[in-house]
């Protein structure tokens, strides 16, 4: 399988200017289990393509947020009885957030069990396969997966999986 590096900047505006990308907004909605990583350590994040095959989507790193100098967090997706989600191949759904993001986006609603505060964000549909730059680290996103283009700052992709889970449309 084939991925285009792109400057995610660039990809957007041509994409937005030609009509190949048609923005939309939706509202973020997830559980997730979270707490505060160590500097350095490392989180790989998994999804599949479209054959449904694990491919790792990006490998990040804790790192010292920049605004508050803690720790990064790491989050783990739950299902409705809060328990971590893993697909077919085992792998835990996990990322790392910015302390300062994460303050900003989720409430705690029991011991280690946050949701997001339904934010409006948006959003264009990946129409080929792609590796984008986030956060100095490369980031794979299949076809049919999602750029969240809401901050031109801070630019980032979510798979088909993980966004149909995770977003709800709202127009």
């Amino acid at each position: 399988m084939n991925y285009k590096k792109v400057n995610t900047i660039d990809y957007v505006k041509e994409g937005l200017l030609k009509g190949t990308l048609v923005p939309f907004l939706a509202k973020e909605d997830k559980k997730v289990i979270a707490f505060r990583g160590k500097k350095g350590e490392r989180v790989v994040t998994w999804t599949t393509d479209e054959n449904d095959n694990p491919i790792i989507e990006k490998i990040d790193k804790v790192i010292f947020d920049k605004e508050t100098g803690k720790t990064s967090y790491i989050l783990i997706k739950v299902n409705e009885d809060n328990v971590p989600l893993r697909d077919k191949h085992g792998n835990l759904n996990k990322w790392v957030v910015d302390d300062s993001v994460f303050v900003d986006s989720y409430e705690l609603i029991q011991d280690n069990i946050y949701k997001t505060k339904g934010k409006i964000k948006t959003f264009v549909k990946v129409p080929e396969n792609l590796i984008i730059e986030q956060n100095n680290e490369e980031m794979k996103i299949s076809e049919g997966g999602y750029i969240n283009i809401t901050d031109v700052q801070d630019m980032y992709a979510i798979s088909k999986r993980d966004f149909e889970s995770s977003y709800i449309n709202v127009e």
